[in-house]
């Protein structure tokens, strides 16, 4: 199936999630597989979700364009040392493998709010590059699902033409994630006339944004808030 998609860096990772030699080939699910490494730029901190206790942090992957991404990933206590937990582990590397999870929580002023991680299913911690297993820098998603709202396309103000997806699909424990992600060019005139429920499958890339969010009608007040997103490569 990846034979025409060897032009896309990272495919070649994802496609190794499947093989029965594979140390993540049960734990990955086959609907929804993400593969990043990166430096991590913030220490473990403990977050309740599912009425569970997990860690979260940060961790910085560049682009080959040289934009910086910063994402956030969800760990479950029993991958993690408790050498790393009590110390600082800014600026060591680390691989997650895992998959793209949403999660509904309650934003500070009682609106619901749609957090938006890679949730780890396996990590690889380490002091420097030279221990990681994959490339460094390493950021490729692979989504199979359905959508669930009508897309939203749009022309920018340079000329680009982009549509805003959000994606449905489930998670080895058949729990379903909404993934909201974009598709620019020929990508986004093919999906904008998208209906809904229609199938679809694609790589891409999890990524981080800033936007400007207006608190008042006037514009003239508003805070910077970053969200997350998967950028599609290619659809088939």
């Amino acid at each position: 199936m990846l034979e025409k998609f060897t032009s896309i860096r990272g495919t070649d990772i994802l496609e190794k999630f499947d093989m029965e030699s594979s140390p993540y080939q049960k734990s990955i699910s086959s609907n929804n597989k993400a593969f990043i490494s990166g430096i991590i730029v913030e220490n473990f901190s403990p977050v309740i979700y599912w009425n569970k206790k997990f860690y979260t942090t940060k961790v910085r992957v560049l682009r080959l364009s040289g934009v910086e991404d910063l994402l956030p990933i969800v760990v479950s206590p029993s991958l993690i040392s408790k050498n790393f937990l009590s110390g600082s582990v800014i600026g060591k590397w680390i691989e997650v493998a895992g998959e793209i999870t949403s999660y509904n929580s309650k934003h500070k002023n009682g609106n619901n709010h749609v957090l938006l991680f890679l949730f780890a299913r396996n990590i690889n911690i380490c002091n420097d590059e030279s221990e990681l297993q994959e490339d460094k820098f390493s950021n490729i998603v692979y989504i199979n699902g359905y959508l669930c709202k009508p897309p939203e396309f749009r022309e920018t103000k340079y000329g680009k033409s982009l549509s805003r997806l959000i994606i449905a699909t489930h998670n080895l424990g058949h729990i379903m994630n909404y993934i909201p992600s974009i598709a620019w060019s020929k990508f986004a005139y093919e999906t904008k006339n998208f209906k809904l429920g229609e199938s679809i499958q694609f790589y891409g890339r999890f990524q981080s944004r800033l936007y400007f969010k207006p608190l008042s009608s006037d514009f003239f007040g508003g805070e910077v808030r970053e969200t997350y997103e998967v950028s599609i490569f290619t659809i088939w």
